[in-house]
């Protein structure tokens, strides 16, 4: 039988500059962004908190505030970090500070919105990994820094393009689908941990590869169908019967 640790790229096989390979495309679309005219509409102050989503610069300040503070100070222990925490405040944290800085630059574009999502994104993955993970192997990071970055393009993605077309009542679901994901995630890292406990390191590593693209490729799909088809996003939370009626 073929050793699956031969299947597997060597624990250190990224180059130094590897995250160029996503900054500088993003960095493109930000310059592109910055020299043209913008739609920088006034926002007004959230009176009632169901207006809060309509107002982006207020409610990525306050998704901002909570995400980094429970990121900080809310103690758990490390299960309960992972599954409950990670998901929720992580995602709050890094699509408020994506939108403040985004809609304060860029007003209402959709796409420079969502290549500074990117950044902000892939800032946070490789922070993550720096402080947290730094030992572990180049797919795992690669992973992290494409996982981060692609819910926090999701996100805004979400919020940008229903902003846009004016479905404010729907506004505020846009943190909820990287949520989602960052739980199947993370809940899959528990229970892998659990049930391949007497399995091989090179088993372990194959089934968070083949999940993690699993993961990724939902995700593009997602941010692909919310981008150019978002009358299926919509109808997917106003009449799912009709979404299920058009994608078969």
């Amino acid at each position: 039988m073929t050793d699956l640790a031969a299947l597997f790229p060597s624990d250190s096989f990224l180059p130094d500059w590897w995250v160029l390979v996503l900054l500088v495309p993003a960095g493109i679309v930000l310059f592109i962004g910055l020299l043209r005219d913008s739609e920088r509409p006034a926002y007004f102050i959230p009176s009632e908190l169901h207006e809060l989503a309509e107002s982006p610069i207020y409610f990525a300040l306050t998704c901002a505030v909570v995400g980094l503070w429970s990121v900080l100070f809310v103690g758990l222990n490390m299960v309960q970090r992972i599954v409950i925490i990670a998901p929720i405040f992580e995602e709050l944290l890094k699509f408020g500070v994506a939108l403040l800085i985004g809609t304060a630059v860029f007003g209402k574009s959709i796409y420079p919105r969502i290549a500074l999502a990117l950044i902000i994104g892939c800032t946070f993955g490789f922070v993550e990994h720096s402080i947290t993970y730094a030992g572990e192997p180049d797919i795992l990071y690669l992973y992290r820094v494409l996982f981060h970055s692609l819910l926090s393009m999701i996100s805004v993605g979400v919020y940008a393009t229903f902003e846009s077309r004016n479905i404010n009542d729907l506004l505020w679901i846009a943190p909820i689908y990287p949520i989602v994901l960052h739980y199947l995630n993370n809940s899959f890292s528990v229970l892998s941990s659990v049930v391949l406990a007497t399995a091989s390191e090179a088993t372990q590593l194959l089934a968070s590869i083949l999940f993690a693209i699993l993961i990724l490729l939902l995700g593009v799909a997602l941010l692909v169908i919310v981008i150019v088809r978002h009358d299926l996003t919509e109808s997917l939370h106003r009449e799912p019967s009709l979404f299920l009626r058009d994608i078969l």
